[in-house]
């Protein structure tokens, strides 16, 4: 049995609420946190590539989350926002970090250690 028949039996029986859960969790795994890091592993040779490339997939991925996924939680059209899939965290983060690598701007010794 793998971890979306698990989820599938348990949800079965779940009440509403957490029903929805189990589907958002199922649908949206944890894409950023171990996939960048672990493709940069992987393909260590076009190390800075990869990581873009991930980077765009998650910003997608993000997009979707931020739509898709607050009306699984709702099951309401209203929560979902135009706004809120472009302005969160992730979303601007990533955008930052495109346009640094694009830019070639230098970041400062002193900021690199905080990265």
């Amino acid at each position: 049995m793998n971890k979306t028949e698990l989820i599938a039996a348990v949800a079965e029986k779940a009440e509403l609420s957490k029903k929805r859960v189990l589907i958002f969790s199922t649908v949206f795994t944890n894409a950023g946190y171990m996939g960048i890091p672990l493709l940069c592993a992987i393909f260590e040779d076009i190390h800075p590539e990869i990581a873009i490339y991930a980077a765009v997939y998650v910003t997608g991925f993000n997009i979707l989350l931020w739509s898709l996924g607050a009306y699984l939680y709702t099951d309401n059209k209203e929560y979902i926002s135009v706004k809120k899939m472009v302005l969160n965290p992730a979303t601007i983060s990533t955008i930052v970090g495109i346009l640094i690598l694009v830019l070639s701007v230098i970041i400062y010794r002193p900021f690199c250690k905080y990265l």
